[in-house]
């Protein structure tokens, strides 16, 4: 029948999906699938396994097969999830793009070549998704067939979206605001707009275009809204050379800021703007929140760093109509605390560029910038990035705001993640360790597993620990030294200047797992640390079943591109002619030995 809608669970999709050749190609990261199961963790420890609504699957019958109209993105990460674990419900096909179907139908999930790989190559690891998957439901709509299906396709994609959850807040606080002794909705508009930052919208949006000096002002606006945190200073202070205040840019009678300047600079922020919310909703509760207003909030420790709870944390119920923020005087004081929040974190958290290359707003710091990219790369949630609270905190609390704290801010953080590095050695849960200390709260570490153990797993060996050790090694390594084995074209000397911290996912066997039998004895296992090293999917395809020599030669045309992934890759093919049982056990002390001394 046409024109149907079921309500289906995974396990009873049995039909014969294709992707028709007007829809893009499966365009989902590892970061929406990992929130995807972030999700479905949460949800399911929440409600004791129910339903976990995935959304409608829309098709329209076309012969043998269901064309997907719209899902298709939800339909196949499903496809690959079932995949990863041996099952394989329903089918999935291309009308174009042979290759994608060939991996989908036939692909080796243990050497992915594809546009899914790096999804791919993240579920292997998943133990998870098995027990997960089962409460997924979706609705399959199957559309008449006397309709354009093109069309539709074009006016689902085209048409207006939704409001977003963070839009619906913003309608609640102005309503709460009814003394607009502000422009509250032009400091909702700017905190929102995360890929540019607060500095441009008031440079490109607010400075009047004929002002003489304004190629001045971007610096005088950057030490105003830097220097001038009191409130009422940051809001009743002036700018030098008679510029506008900040509470005069904000009080103006737009309700609504408009953004038509082409010159406004765009970066990407490493989170969404929902995710800020949780992040100073969660320091606004811990130290900002008056203690009458309490018990009404949620404790720290039931709050995900996740957008689909968002709207769950500013309301007293599930129904989301009691609003925490309907006092007037709390509204005010969470807007004025996101504003400032923001203007922290365009200063004090790393942007990306157009070519994803990190850097911050108005200086250069390769120390901070290193320190927090340790953070960014190995974040358990990577999408949630909470680390993020604790800088702002700490920021918060500071006396005095300009670039001079940045080497303070790297003491501190790097003691930040020592802590981590115990934690993730005992059996207390990061997210508590990182609510305790927003709330000032000190831990007891208790070590409770042995490093070595963490570090002997092979491909299961957590990632944190392979980026740790770079950042050690490009910290303090001497890289000056003669090594037996130099790469050319390297200047070891300037390591430190060239090399960043970049997210990777394969573990690389330095001695090929392929070749095992004769890399057995108990001075190195094949699994053992020293044996490996955390490198890209592209790197590790290219050494696949490779030798000790081949692979340098290939690390070679990787430094003749100016790219280095892996120091610790660096070091044992710069320090050693050969791999053998006594070089990796050399290699392997010398690593655990570094870790080791960072804990201390």
């Amino acid at each position: 029948m046409d024109n149907i809608i079921t309500k289906k669970k995974i396990n009873e999709l049995k039909e014969n999906f294709r992707i028709p050749l007007y829809q893009r190609e499966y365009a989902w990261s590892v970061d929406e699938v990992s929130q995807l199961i972030d999700d479905l963790e949460t949800f399911t420890k929440k409600t004791k396994d129910k339903e976990y609504f995935l959304g409608n699957i829309v098709v329209t019958k076309n012969g043998d097969f269901l064309d997907v109209i719209d899902g298709q993105q939800r339909l196949t990460t499903l496809y690959l999830m079932l995949k990863a674990i041996g099952e394989k419900n329903f089918s999935l096909k291309y009308e174009i793009r042979k290759e994608d179907e060939d991996f989908l139908e036939k692909g080796d999930f243990l050497t992915p070549t594809n546009t899914f790989k790096e999804v791919v190559e993240y579920l292997k690891n998943q133990k998870e998704i098995e027990r997960l998957i089962k409460n997924i439901v979706i609705t399959l709509t199957i559309i008449p067939r006397d309709i354009d299906v093109v069309k539709y396709f074009e006016v689902m994609n085209n048409r207006g979206k939704q409001l977003e959850k963070h839009q619906i807040l913003k309608a609640k606080f102005l309503k709460a605001l009814e003394k607009k002794d502000y422009n509250y909705a032009k400091i909702w508009d700017y905190c929102s707009l995360m890929d540019t930052t607060i500095e441009e919208l008031i440079y490109y949006n607010d400075i009047p275009t004929k002002n003489k000096k304004k190629e001045k002002t971007h610096f005088q606006i950057r030490e105003t809204l830097l220097q001038k945190f009191s409130y009422d200073k940051a809001f009743k202070g002036n700018f030098s050379n008679n510029l506008k205040t900040i509470n005069t840019l904000l009080s103006e009678n737009e309700n609504n800021v408009k953004y038509e300047n082409n010159s406004i600079k765009e970066y990407r922020a490493i989170i969404k703007f929902p995710i800020f919310l949780i992040q100073v909703l969660k320091i606004f509760i811990a130290n900002k929140l008056p203690k009458e207003n309490q018990k009404k909030f949620q404790n720290l420790n039931n709050i995900v760093v996740n957008d689909r709870y968002l709207l769950d944390y500013f309301h007293t119920d599930k129904m989301h109509n009691d609003f925490l923020f309907d006092d007037e005087n709390l509204a005010k004081d969470f807007m004025l605390f996101l504003l400032k929040m923001r203007i922290l974190f365009d200063y004090f958290i790393f942007k990306r560029d157009k070519e994803e290359k990190p850097f911050f707003i108005g200086r250069e710091n390769k120390n901070l910038l290193m320190i927090e990219l340790l953070f960014n790369v190995s974040a358990p949630q990577y999408f949630s990035q909470d680390w993020i609270v604790l800088l702002l905190n700490y920021l918060d609390n500071e006396n005095k705001i300009d670039f001079n704290i940045d080497n303070t801010l790297v003491t501190y953080l790097e003691k930040i993640d020592n802590e981590l590095s115990k934690i993730r050695l005992s059996e207390t849960k990061i997210i508590e360790y990182i609510n305790d200390k927003l709330k000032n709260i000190n831990i007891n570490i208790q070590l409770e597993k042995e490093l070595d153990v963490i570090l002997s797993k092979g491909v299961s060996t957590p990632h944190y620990w392979f980026y740790k050790l770079d950042y050690l090694l490009w910290k303090n390594y001497d890289f000056k030294q003669k090594f037996k084995s130099s790469f050319s074209n390297l200047n070891y000397s300037k390591i430190t200047n060239s090399f960043r911290l970049s997210r990777l996912n394969s573990i690389e066997h330095i001695y090929p797992q392929s070749k095992a039998n004769s890399f057995e004895q108990d001075t190195c296992k094949m699994d053992n640390f020293g044996n490996l090293a955390l490198i890209s999917n592209h790197m590790n395809s290219a050494l696949i079943d490779k030798d000790y020599q081949n692979k340098r030669l290939k690390i070679q045309e990787q430094i003749n591109n100016k790219t280095i992934e892996s120091l610790k890759m660096i070091l044992v093919y710069s320090k050693y002619e050969n791999w053998n049982e006594k070089n990796c056990q050399e290699h392997q002390k010398e690593m655990i030995k570094i870790l080791t001394s960072s804990l201390i």
